[in-house]
């Protein structure tokens, strides 16, 4: 029996790093099994909608403000899991937060990591080690992107982690 896959990554080939890395790998794997594949997630280019084999990919422009870019993202993800058997999300853990206040559905979520902490990180928030993070005064941007986060995991039917450590 043929599955309907939805993919929700907030990074996907041509961007590199583990997390599309994953996305892609883990959409061969279900399309070699027979599953029809859809992957939605963000592009520094211009929109696309690309089809190959049993996949289709949609990649959203990060050009939009980021309001506008999460109220296009929820709309064609809307659109999108009304067809689909099985959601995974491997990021855009705000975005679903977010599309639960109108509308339910059913997901897994798999973890590449404490994406509070990586972001705070990379911004320059802080210098702090991951578990000294977690015990920290964070500011409120971080406090606000914790409570998405957070919330995106306790509404998921099952949470897949990559170590005990993240657990």
């Amino acid at each position: 029996m043929t599955r309907q896959i939805l993919i929700l990554s907030g990074i996907y080939p041509p961007d590199t790093g583990g997390p599309a890395k994953f996305a892609e790998s883990f959409g061969n794997w279900c399309q070699s099994a027979g599953d029809v594949i859809t992957v939605m997630s963000y592009t520094n280019n211009e929109n696309s909608d690309r089809s190959y084999g049993n996949s289709r990919i949609y990649l959203l422009s990060r050009r939009y403000s980021l309001p506008l870019r999460y109220f296009k993202f929820i709309r064609a993800f809307y659109a999108l899991q009304k067809k689909a058997d099985a959601i995974i999300i491997n990021g855009c853990f705000i975005e679903v937060s977010l599309a639960r206040f109108f509308f339910k559905f059913s997901y897994s979520a798999k973890i590449p990591g404490d994406i509070v902490w990586e972001r705070a990180r990379n911004s320059g928030l802080t210098s702090l080690d991951i578990d000294s993070f977690q015990l920290s005064k964070t500011k409120f941007k971080s406090k606000v992107m914790r409570f998405f986060f957070s919330r995106s995991l306790l509404k998921a039917r099952r949470v897949i982690v990559p170590s005990t450590h993240l657990k």
